[in-house]
């Protein structure tokens, strides 16, 4: 935290923390700070007293930092002990990203590819499908297949993934069951191997995400 806050030297305890946050919140005309937890699912109890004095803390009756969990499911978990059920109870606003369907799928990958820069169409539709049919629509599952099918696409040179390339990176990243049940459905009518790439009507509104660790452009030279 005194690395995050800028702080020039390591908090002595918890009286020199308070007293730092008390200064930053004046500083800042009452500006509350935001402390952001990632795979909060992770944490330990004793983590989370820790996190709960945290939460505690105010002057002038108002708290002086704010604290956003980001986590899978387990998080709940973690909330619903004993011993964190008051705390929980105090939560104000907690929301669940939803699996995503086929089509927000489509929209979810080529937004996240216009934010790295590509404006071509490298996925073809049986890709999309296959993508949908393997991770059931879970973004985290979407984010390690598409990431691992890109470098494999740039790797051999490919203009466009189809879902033989899908069904091979998902396997080689670890992603082989299909977490919610499609039916017996087949593969829709224009999503044959090798068909042409239609790009959609699809929406902008998806968070501005990049599953690319680096600009791979998998177009040949």
């Amino acid at each position: 935290l005194s690395k995050d806050f800028k702080s020039e030297r390591p908090f002595d305890g918890r009286e020199d923390l308070i007293h730092h946050l008390r200064e930053l919140y004046q500083r800042h005309a009452g500006r509350k700070q935001l402390l952001i937890i990632d795979e909060a699912q992770q944490l330990n109890q004793e983590l989370m007293e820790e996190i709960q004095w945290l939460s505690a803390i105010k002057l002038q009756d108002r708290k002086l930092i704010e604290i956003l969990f980001v986590g899978q499911t387990e998080l709940y978990e973690l909330l619903s002990k004993p011993k964190n059920r008051d705390w929980a109870q105090q939560i104000t606003v907690q929301h669940q990203i939803e699996p995503l369907e086929e089509r927000e799928i489509a929209a979810y990958i080529e937004h996240r590819l216009e934010i790295a820069g590509c404006t071509l169409d490298i996925f073809k539709p049986a890709a999309i499908f296959v993508i949908y049919e393997l991770t059931g629509g879970i973004p985290r599952l979407i984010n390690i297949v598409c990431d691992h099918t890109l470098q494999t696409g740039a790797a051999r040179r490919l203009e466009q993934i189809d879902e033989n390339v899908i069904r091979e990176s998902a396997a080689a990243s670890g992603v082989f069951t299909i977490p919610r049940s499609l039916g017996d459905n087949p593969l829709p009518a224009g999503r044959a191997a090798g068909s042409a790439s239609v790009r959609q009507p699809i929406g902008k509104n998806f968070p501005p995400q990049v599953f690319l660790e680096d600009d791979l452009d998998p177009t040949p030279e």
